[in-house]
Order: structure tokens, then sequence, then C-alpha cells
């Protein structure tokens, strides 16, 4: 991450990363980078008994006319449920549901 960058841990198992002045794709290259680097390092322990770890990544751009993180957040957050549902160790970008098709007379 770039000095710019902000990590936090939100509690539990969970954190987040806020990426200044960066594009959905670049933000994609970024997790997908932690989740390889993750996945290729096993933790040793002191018994020398090796765990490997893996991440589940949600991705959602933050706009500017909202107020306040707290709809990101939301959105990472479903990202982040859909990379789990969808098998674990994977980067998921929050994609809008595509609204209803109006009925027309």
């Amino acid at each position: 991450m770039r000095e710019t960058d902000l990590a936090a841990r939100l509690g539990g198992e969970e954190f987040a990363a806020i990426l200044l002045d960066t594009s959905l794709e670049q933000a994609r290259v970024v997790a997908e980078r932690i989740r390889t680097t993750l996945q290729n390092t096993p933790v040793v322990l002191e018994s020398g008994q090796t765990i490997s770890q893996t991440v589940s990544i949600g991705i959602a751009i933050y706009s500017e006319s909202e107020a306040g993180l707290v709809p990101a957040q939301e959105r990472a957050d479903a990202a982040l449920f859909s990379a789990k549902g969808a098998g674990r160790n994977r980067v998921q970008i929050f994609v809008p549901e595509a609204p209803a098709p109006q009925e027309t007379e």
C-alpha cells in the first residue's frame, strides 16, 4: 500500500483499506496482490507447524456525493460476502443489482 492509503481493523477478522485516487481496476490489482501474498505466505508456529492463510476481499467505490463512508462500507461488505459465498480466497468487486424492468401500458 502507498503512504496515502489508510488501513484499519474494523473488528474481529475484518479490515478496511481506503485507497485514495484509485480506480476500480487499480483497487482490484492491490487487493489481488494482498490475497496472493497471504496465500503464498504460510504462518510458521514456534512448534514448526505451518498454517496456510487465505483472505476474501470485497471492493467498493466511494462517491464524494455520499454522506460519509458507511454506504461504501456496506457495498464492500456485500462484495465480501459474495466472495465468501463463491468459495472464499478471492477478490470480489461490488456490482449493483440492475433495476427491475418497468412495466409499460
